[in-house]
């Protein structure tokens, strides 16, 4: 008598029913997993103009990145900082090489509005939303589709305050 089972395994893109065809599919997803680790890993989302980088911006990739093993950066582009009424010292290609060169930082990707933060969440598997606690409750709405922490900023570092005091000459 034939032994009769039913497994089932999601993972992320992937999605199989297994019955009497246990080896070939196990095998299938092990290959699967071996050519594409990072399908298992922990993902974490991150967003910020990261103009004039500091220490404060640092401190947040490092503790973003130790909610998770794979991190993804969204910067803001030039002409979002316009709509947001922000002035930037440094130009959109410059600001996401630095961020790209960050040792936390596996992938970055342009934040171009407010309302693509749900499209990046589910395009890239993220689990986690982060972001400085300045914006709590900000992004309770993403809640439905990923953990949403608020870390806490780097006491007496803000850019905003360097460029203050930049131009009081402090």
């Amino acid at each position: 008598m034939p032994l009769e089972f039913e497994l089932k395994i999601s993972l992320p893109n992937i999605n199989i029913n297994v019955s009497d065809k246990l080896h070939g599919e196990i095998s299938r997803v092990a290959t699967i997993i071996i050519q594409h680790p990072y399908i298992l890993m922990k993902k974490v989302i991150t967003y910020g103009t990261f103009d004039l980088f500091h220490f404060g911006h640092l401190e947040l990739l490092r503790r973003a990145k130790e909610l998770g093993e794979f991190l993804v950066v969204a910067v803001s582009t030039d002409e979002f900082n316009i709509k947001k009424g922000k002035k930037c010292i440094y130009p959109f290609e410059h600001r996401i090489k630095i961020v790209e060169a960050i040792q936390y930082v596996d992938k970055v990707i342009p934040e171009e509005n407010w309302e693509q933060k749900r499209r990046d969440i589910l395009s890239n598997k993220i689990q986690i939303f982060t972001i400085g606690n300045d914006w709590k409750g900000e992004f309770d709405e993403l809640s439905d589709i990923c953990d949403i922490i608020y870390i806490d900023r780097t006491k007496g570092l803000s850019t905003s305050n360097l460029k203050d005091n930049l131009a009081s000459g402090n």
